[in-house]
């Protein structure tokens, strides 16, 4: 069975920059690339910026005209899920 995580990709775009959360099943065994291209379809290319980035680059997403890039992935918990519940209503 495939564990949900929760991903947080940060983006870059008009000189902002903002994070967003996203629960994906099997990020696990995704790479940064291939959930970059999840959530935003083509990505046109790869930026590290030099050394500072070289092991967690940046993808562009022209589409979006954004830079993204993953800067965490962690499985969903108990505890998650108990946060998460407390603000649905049904």
């Amino acid at each position: 069975m495939n564990k949900v995580y929760i991903v947080t990709f940060e983006e870059l775009t008009g000189g902002f920059e903002e994070r967003s959360h996203l629960a994906v099943q099997g990020a696990g065994k995704m790479t940064s690339q291939e959930l970059v291209e999840s959530m935003w379809g083509e990505i046109d290319s790869i930026e590290d910026f030099g050394t500072r980035y070289k092991d967690n680059p940046y993808y562009w997403v022209a589409g979006n005209e954004k830079l993204v890039r993953v800067i965490r992935k962690q499985p969903i918990t108990n505890r998650h899920l108990k946060i998460v519940n407390q603000y649905i209503t049904v």
